[in-house]
């Protein structure tokens, strides 16, 4: 729903922020939703070439996408495509340089007998100059979980905060008035 709203509304929306999210506009239905989540697609950027013909002046969508490396639901491949339709969406195939920067390893949590698993990230930007457009955050060992959220409770679980997360990248984009 945020890359939705973000998309049909970009003048209001500065920047946007999925979690375990699928691709935009490739399924109709709920069993090709379901084939999204777990493959991808091969026609990822179709709706993002449609949606730049029909608004000429796209001003671009800067994103921040989190997954989890062991999502069951919504596969990572899912974020890779994401931030393909990203790129795209901010116009980054005709600007450069546009490379991705080495990825960052950060380590959170505690590890011992009791506490094995360890919760890394890996973070990858893709920026044009200094301006951030994609960020990319993979998390280690995450299911289909809202990272650093309380595990006690559904689809929540330890790890790095995405909520702050993804604060400090908003807080890094602007909308012109």
């Amino acid at each position: 729903m945020a890359q939705i709203l973000a998309l049909t509304h970009p003048q209001l929306i500065a920047a946007v922020g999925m979690h375990s999210a699928p691709l935009f506009g490739v399924s109709r239905s709920a069993v090709g939703a379901y084939g999204v989540m777990q493959h991808g697609s091969t026609q990822a950027l179709a709706p993002i070439d449609k949606l730049l013909a029909k608004t000429p002046g796209f001003p671009g969508m800067p994103a921040i996408l989190i997954t989890g490396d062991d999502d069951k639901i919504v596969r990572p491949i899912n974020q890779l495509q994401l931030a393909g339709q990203f790129l795209r969406l901010n116009h980054a195939a005709t600007q450069a340089p546009l490379a991705p920067l080495p990825p960052v390893t950060k380590d959170f949590g505690r590890t011992s007998k009791q506490f094995p698993r360890k919760n890394s990230m890996t973070v990858r930007d893709f920026a044009t100059g200094s301006k951030v457009l994609v960020r990319s955050v993979h998390i280690a060992r995450l299911g289909h979980a809202w990272s650093g959220g309380d595990d006690a409770l559904p689809f929540n679980a330890k790890g790095p905060d995405a909520g702050k997360l993804m604060l400090a990248f908003f807080s890094r984009h602007r909308r012109k008035q």
